[in-house]
């Protein structure tokens, strides 16, 4: 994926689309959350993971497009979900910077939200968290005041400080996969992990930890007290259809016919 245009060919003939990460709770390993991941289909029917297409989508102006594409099929998702009865955990949308600058994304993603939808917001690039006073921070606080929750990504990467975690006070924090990467073979690893997980604690902030690709890196990370586990050893993201297969009904109540 070279080009612009075949970007704005892979937008126009819906081949870019909406895969799902199960998110699970990391004591009972049970269904809680999943993360909205862009895919792109090429003409072949291979498939592109982001890193394979999103730095040209961001060089070239178009990641906007793609972030509303992603944040248009989650909730139409969950409005096919809703209309069939089945029980859905919230999703996380990633959010760049560029679109936080909009002033007009807090009224666009109002006018959007219905009652059944169930979204949290993932900033990606937090550079700019460290500063309270910015555009960024005033767009955040009107999508927190719909309700929805922030959820602080690649955290402890370098980009997402603790600074920027004290000034945002983000409902969650993602901490960043590579820091997972070892946890199974090197205590000072785990370690670290534990203290970066005190540090979210002292001030009320759940945590997230990705990258959990092997079953020694899931034994390890269980010993870590964080409340959500995401990665390969658990579930791999999967199209819209194969997450809501494996959706539960909702339970009925006594006014549904049987």
């Amino acid at each position: 994926m070279r080009q612009r245009q075949d970007l704005i060919n892979a937008l126009s003939d819906g081949r870019v689309e909406c895969w799902y990460q199960p998110q699970f709770d990391a004591h009972t390993l049970q269904l809680v959350g999943a993360e909205a991941l862009a895919r792109l289909r090429l003409p072949d029917g291979a498939v592109l993971a982001p890193d394979e297409f999103l730095p040209l989508a961001e060089q070239t102006g178009l990641l906007t497009d793609i972030e509303e594409l992603i944040f248009q099929r989650v909730l139409a998702d969950q409005s096919d979900w809703s209309a069939a009865g089945l029980k859905y955990p919230p999703v996380a949308v990633n959010l760049s910077q560029h679109r936080l600058l909009d002033d007009a994304l807090v009224d666009h993603v109002a006018g959007c939200l219905e009652s059944h939808h169930a979204i949290a917001l993932e900033l990606l690039e937090t550079a700019f968290l460290d500063n309270p006073h910015t555009p960024e921070h005033k767009t955040i606080k009107g999508l927190r005041a719909l309700g929805l929750p922030i959820e602080l990504d690649d955290f402890g990467s370098g980009r997402a400080s603790i600074v920027a975690m004290i000034t945002l006070s983000p409902d969650r924090i993602k901490i960043d996969r590579r820091l997972a990467e070892h946890i199974a073979t090197r205590p000072e690893d785990l370690a670290m992990l534990q203290a970066l997980v005190a540090v979210a604690r002292a001030q009320g902030i759940g945590v997230v930890l990705e990258g959990i690709e092997t079953s020694e890196q899931l034994e390890a990370a269980r010993q870590i007290d964080c409340d959500v586990l995401q990665g390969f050893a658990l579930a791999p993201p999967q199209t819209g259809e194969m997450f809501a297969a494996a959706l539960a009904p909702l339970p009925r109540t006594h006014n549904q016919r049987c």
